[in-house]
């Protein structure tokens, strides 16, 4: 058993994780975004970021990157999709270690992406507000049980006996509220 535990500080060196965005690490901008204040869809917008524009991570905070822009000095918050990480005029061919990491990362030698983002934040929340006309809007694609099982025969698709919900009541009135009607 000894042998075993002679190669387990090897194999620790050999599996562990290697962080993708930490802070400094250099990234470009893969397409035109805006350059928010905070890490929101409802923050002011600083700027627009071209493609191809080199910016420091500094922060990852659900699905959105902090970022300083080493050209202009200016700080902000983009989302994670609309940063690629590494600059834009790396080498196109990887060998020695970083084909390593890279396979490592990746399980091939081809680059994968893979951004996941679960929920919502804190500040989503505090900052959601009632929608009632794109409740409206979903409401019109809603199908009936007839359109349903029209759907379900002409796709081939077995029926499975299941009772269906009543649409809500219309919920009690208060001063909060405004006047359009939700349903």
């Amino acid at each position: 058993m000894r042998p075993a535990y002679a190669l387990l500080p090897l194999l620790l060196l050999a599996f562990l994780p290697i962080q993708t965005a930490l802070a400094g690490d250099p990234a470009t901008v893969r397409r035109d975004t805006p350059l928010y204040d905070r890490p929101a869809y409802g923050a002011r917008k600083l700027a627009l970021l071209r493609q191809g524009v080199r910016l420091d991570i500094r922060q990852r905070r659900g699905g959105w990157y902090h970022v300083h822009l080493p050209d202009s000095g200016h700080d902000g918050w983009v989302r994670m999709l609309s940063v690629r990480l590494g600059t834009a005029d790396r080498k196109q061919g990887a060998s020695g270690i970083s084909a390593l990491a890279s396979f490592m990362r990746s399980g091939s030698q081809g680059t994968v992406v893979a951004t996941g983002v679960r929920g919502l934040s804190e500040e989503d929340i505090r900052d959601a507000k009632p929608a009632p006309a794109e409740v409206r809007k979903m409401e019109r694609h809603r199908a009936s049980r007839d359109e349903a099982l029209a759907f379900a025969r002409e796709a081939g698709i077995e029926a499975r006996p299941m009772d269906y919900l009543e649409p809500p009541a219309a919920p009690a009135a208060t001063e909060d509220d405004e006047e359009e009607e939700l349903f």
